[in-house]
């Protein structure tokens, strides 16, 4: 999809971009690990991002006429789409001040540089610049697992801003804090891959961790703001767990730049938080604490929170199963202006496919975007009486989402 990778922005005097595509893979969940005398404590759930792409520069729409200026000369440079307009159509003023045009032959955004645009990209695909976030397993040491089989390394502070918040914890055990662990290649598998231990690691593919209290959120914002455009969307992109639980879930937030604000006090769906900021949240999260009752249901909605008040907007149903847990399925989230529209590769058909249209829209041009990881009772729901051995109606307890030790 993207061909041009930025270099990471600092936060002092970054300005915006036009629209956003955040690519974060791998959220899910899994069991506390046993005390130990060192490392990592006992967790009571994890979410996991991978491989996190921001196109910084998005499609906006082109509000330009066909009796506008003509590009008809060689090395022709614009200031806007209106001066885009020739043989090929109507066609957008690119960053680079070059004119492009629709081709359906180039990858996203589907766009050429025309015939007269400036040598150096003339009749050439147009790239997007791009911030990417691989989570390698690679930077400043940030703790040693209990068995000492690895270790994790701290998200880049450069470019994530990492908090989180209880809501009912007068005390935690440490398992409050986001780090990346080493994982596999394969952007359909959220398990952690733990058989090496090299202090700062080695640079192979590494999962973003959040490790989730019983009660709170934990949350990473970009430092880099985007911007919605009219018919221009901040686009998420993700891998997700397949299997989320009324326990612990992923969430995408959206703030408004005018303030930094901590996605852990947006509108996240977490127990305890009277009066969230403004603020845009989407999330996917199970329907009741008795699955093996009533079904391993999950609910995708958004909340939309201004001014102290909060709107929800509920999504359909998607079927979970225990046997999902560390399955992970693509998700593509479209914030715009007027709607937000969720697509998924549920089945893994290799297809995005649209889940759902939100008559929610984002109030801000220029926003914020966190990924966030969500615990409610994660260390006692779904109920584990309820569903014999331990939920997952007497399966294997050791891989379910928010599991204890």
């Amino acid at each position: 999809m993207v061909r041009h990778v930025l270099a990471a922005f600092a936060e002092s005097g970054s300005p915006p971009f036009l629209g956003a595509v955040v690519r974060a893979s791998r959220a899910v969940r899994e069991r506390s690990r046993p005390p130990g005398t060192g490392g990592l404590p006992p967790d009571r759930g994890l979410a996991l991002f991978r491989r996190t792409l921001i196109v910084l520069l998005a499609l906006p729409v082109c509000a330009a006429t066909l009796n506008a200026c003509e590009v008809d000369a060689p090395g022709f440079t614009c200031t806007g789409d209106a001066q885009c307009a020739s043989e090929d159509g109507l066609g957008v003023c690119e960053s680079t001040s070059a004119c492009s045009f629709s081709d359906d032959s180039c990858p996203d955004p589907g766009r050429r540089y025309g015939q007269y645009a400036p040598a150096e990209v003339r009749d050439q695909c147009v790239s997007l610049p791009a911030f990417e976030e691989n989570f390698e397993w690679l930077g400043l040491h940030a703790s040693t697992l209990p068995d000492r089989s690895s270790n994790t390394v701290w998200w880049r502070p450069d470019v994530w801003d990492a908090r989180g918040r209880t809501a009912y914890l007068a005390y935690t055990e440490g398992g409050f804090h986001i780090d990346v662990r080493k994982g596999s290649s394969d952007l359909l598998d959220g398990r952690p891959l733990d058989d090496r231990l090299v202090i700062g690691g080695d640079g192979s593919p590494g999962l973003g961790v959040m490790h989730i209290e019983d009660f709170g959120a934990v949350s990473a914002r970009l430092r880099n703001p985007g911007v919605i455009a009219t018919g221009a969307p901040l686009v998420v992109e993700f891998h997700a767990n397949r299997l989320n639980t009324i326990g612990d879930h992923w969430e995408v937030v959206l703030t408004p730049q005018e303030e930094v604000v901590g996605a852990e006090h947006a509108a996240v769906a977490v127990w305890g938080l009277n009066t969230p900021a403004d603020s845009v949240a989407i999330s996917l999260r199970g329907e009741t604490a008795y699955p093996c009752q009533y079904g391993w249901q999950q609910r995708l909605d958004v909340r939309v929170a201004t001014g102290g008040a909060v709107t929800n907007y509920d999504g359909p149903n998607i079927p979970g199963d225990p046997a999902m847990t560390g399955q992970l399925a693509p998700w593509q989230l479209r914030f715009f202006s007027d709607h937000i529209e969720a697509w998924s590769d549920a089945e893994g058909a290799g297809v995005l496919s649209l889940v759902h249209s939100f008559p929610a829209g984002v109030p801000w041009n220029i926003v914020h975007v966190h990924l966030v990881g969500v615990g409610n009772a994660a260390a006692d729901y779904p109920d584990d009486d309820a569903c014999g051995n331990y939920y997952g109606c007497g399966s294997n307890r050791t891989v379910l989402i928010g599991a204890k030790s």
